[in-house]
């Protein structure tokens, strides 16, 4: 971790260091526990639609990510729940 808190992404397939950003799924959610608007940027698109089981119990990011020396990755998960703010690989 640097002076400003900064912490490089290891690929949670190989461990490697050079992840590269692919698509963006935000979830926001009506009331806690509720339905929610998820807008996905996926190949320069933009899609918006009504969902009923949006992950954790309030609002939540993923970034879906490529690793550059496996070619694997997955997608980062940032959500809150039960007032906790969790990172976590999905």
């Amino acid at each position: 971790m640097d002076k400003q808190g900064a912490v490089i992404l290891s690929c949670p397939e190989c461990g490697g260091g050079y992840l590269h950003h692919e698509d963006l799924s935000i979830s926001i959610r009506d009331i806690e526990d509720g339905p929610a608007t998820r807008a996905v940027f996926c190949n320069k698109k933009l899609t918006v639609s009504r969902i009923n089981d949006a992950p954790g119990r309030r609002d939540s990011l993923r970034v879906f990510m490529r690793c550059e020396d496996c070619g694997g990755g997955g997608s980062l998960e940032i959500l809150q729940h039960k007032g906790q703010t969790v990172f976590r690989w999905t």
